[in-house]
């Protein structure tokens, strides 16, 4: 049974609690990585948004060498740069330190100034002259100024970008611009910046998640900043989108690819976060979800074991208990405690044990008593000096007469006798009846006077089971009491009468007789209900006889009631349960009743 209710435990309580568990956890673990994927996309947003506002920047501070209308009073960047070309002040010295001068000083205040990020700002004509104002030590071969106005000529845009190798992370580029002269086109030279993007990438890197990396790209194929080698391991290709994510497969794991590529853009925003990173904020929450669910899961199970402890212990107490009595401990009794079910059936348990034994002990002092009346019957029920006078009668008659009453008189005695020593308790009303008028027979032969015994039985109780020699004290009495001090020659009339009511059979014993006064009658019936021996000198031993054999045998609820008036007779009713005969010598016995 432990088994069973650990198991309706288990099955109704822990597994539904790891189910639930489990699903939360999911859940939770979904609903993170959902939120972290959607954060993802917005620093990547973020990034693309400071990208273009950071380079827009640059390509506009660019455009400015051609906006500039004068400078230090006098004219503009474009139409020095043109003077400079023609051959103009060249050779004037003072002009030509002037112009020198002014060009640096634009480079210096209107570039590096204004940008912390530029190292160095150059301008190359188409002569092959160049100026230049840095703030490193670091140079640019004039071949390789003379590649790049190549190819931003070739690129037949205003404007182009060229990273700087830099081991396997991109920080900084070339942005070079061609510089046109105003108003007609003419194309002057070239102006690069060396940019460092240092400001940009303490932006980008406040902008991006732990553990998350990012690539700037131009003209989606140019690293300008991040790690190339994410770009070359995992390259995709971009489409004209504001923002998507893709799941890649890498050395180091599942990478969720994010990227923002606007179509008005020149500039693309790619990032790397490891799936790994995903849940990495979850792990301290699993690790402590866990722990929670296992400690109540541990909690739960000793919380059963114990209230299943509690719930058998009583059923095992019981159950031993049973075991005791099937061994033959009658007497066994067990401690109830609570005011639930099993203490209930418990108390009915106990209660069971006592009632048991009261019965045992009931039904073997019935037996003896059965036992000691059927002795009695002889030595106490039948008065000895009756039996003395009525063989002395049978003697007499035989010698002087021999009168065939003498023959009745020794038939009826062997049939008494008989009936006294059979073995048999119970016998049919009607032979009980028979043997009564066996009995008023040798009473009416005995005294020489008149007997009137009529007996009336109702034909359904004919065949009822009653107590062997139950009648026989009853009309004892009558003849004892009922017509003491009555003249000779009145008759004794006595009339019984036996009817069935529900289950049970009344038979009732009607003299006609003096009667019982108040006072002796409720003296009988006190003497009836409290049990009085049948020893006890002035007790009508006769009826208390007869009384406590039946209630012994039948319970409280049977025996014995009297009624009777003074100088009308008595009536002594008799009730016991109406047990019909179903073989020789053996009957069924109604419940107990009592």
């Amino acid at each position: 049974m432990a088994k069973k209710l650990l198991s309706t435990y288990f099955f109704l309580i822990v597994i539904p609690l790891i189910i639930v568990t489990i699903v939360s956890y999911s859940t939770f673990k979904r609903n993170m990585e959902t939120h972290v994927a959607q954060s993802v996309e917005h620093s990547v947003l973020l990034v693309q948004h400071e990208a273009e506002a950071y380079f827009g920047n640059l390509v506009a501070l660019s455009a400015q060498i051609m906006q500039q209308d004068s400078i230090a009073e006098d004219s503009s960047m474009t139409s020095l740069m043109a003077d400079r070309i023609d051959g103009e002040g060249k050779s004037d010295h003072y002009v030509d330190y002037m112009q020198n001068q002014k060009i640096h000083l634009y480079l210096n205040t209107n570039v590096l100034d204004r940008q912390r990020d530029i190292k160095m700002a150059i301008i190359r004509l188409t002569n092959g002259e160049t100026f230049q104002s840095k703030r490193t030590a670091a140079n640019i071969d004039e071949s390789e100024l003379e590649q790049m106005q190549r190819e931003v000529i070739e690129s037949k845009k205003q404007w182009m970008v060229q990273p700087i190798p830099l081991s396997d992370n991109a920080s900084e580029f070339y942005l070079i611009r061609k510089i046109n002269l105003p108003g007609s086109n003419r194309f002057l030279g070239i102006l690069v910046f060396e940019v460092k993007m240092d400001t940009f990438a303490a932006t980008v890197q406040s902008s991006l998640l732990s553990g998350q990396e990012a690539v700037v790209l131009w003209q989606q194929n140019s690293v300008l900043y991040g790690s190339v080698n994410w770009w070359h391991a995992l390259p995709i290709e971009l489409g004209p989108k504001k923002s998507e994510s893709l799941e890649r497969d890498s050395p180091k794991g599942k990478i969720l690819v994010t990227y923002s590529s606007p179509s008005d853009s020149d500039w693309a925003v790619v990032t790397y976060f490891p799936f790994s990173k995903l849940s990495e904020g979850i792990i301290p929450i699993q690790r402590t979800l866990m722990a929670a669910a296992g400690a109540c899961i541990v909690i739960a199970i000793l919380l059963a074991l114990l209230l299943v402890r509690n719930i058998l212990r009583p059923i095992w107490s019981l159950r031993n208990a049973m075991r005791r009595m099937s061994k033959g401990f009658l007497q066994t009794q067990v401690a109830v405690k609570g005011k639930d079910e099993m203490a209930e059936l418990t108390h009915v348990f106990n209660s069971m044990s006592r009632e048991l034994n009261q019965m045992i002990d009931k039904v073997y002092l019935a037996e003896l008593s059965q036992k000691d009346a059927e002795l009695q019957a002889l030595q106490a029920q039948i008065d000895p000096h009756f039996l003395y006078n009525t063989l002395e009668s049978i003697r007499m008659l035989a010698e002087m007469q021999g009168s065939p009453d003498a023959g009745k008189m020794l038939r009826a005695m062997a049939v008494l006798f008989r009936a006294a020593t059979d073995t048999e308790s119970m016998v049919t009303l009607e032979k009980e009846a028979s043997l009564l008028e066996q009995y008023a027979m040798l009473h009416e032969i005995r005294l020489n006077g008149p007997l009137e015994l009529s007996i009336e039985l109702e034909p359904s109780v004919r065949d009822c089971l009653v107590p062997k020699l139950t009648l026989q004290p009853l009309l004892e009495n009558c003849f004892k009491h009922a017509y003491v001090g009555c003249p000779e020659g009145v008759p004794i009339v006595v009339h019984l009468r036996a009817s069935r009511e529900d289950e049970d059979l009344i038979m009732d014993l009607t003299d006609f007789g003096a009667g019982i006064s108040g006072a002796r009658l409720e003296e009988v019936e006190q003497a009836l209900n409290s049990g009085v021996s049948r020893t006890e000198p002035g007790s009508r031993v006769g009826l208390l006889n007869v009384h406590e054999r039946i209630r012994k045998r039948w319970g409280n609820g049977y025996g014995i009631s009297i009624f009777s008036k003074p100088e009308m007779g008595t009536v002594v009713s008799l009730k016991v349960p109406c047990q019909l005969r179903i073989s020789e010598g053996l009957g069924h016995e109604p419940a107990h009743r009592g």
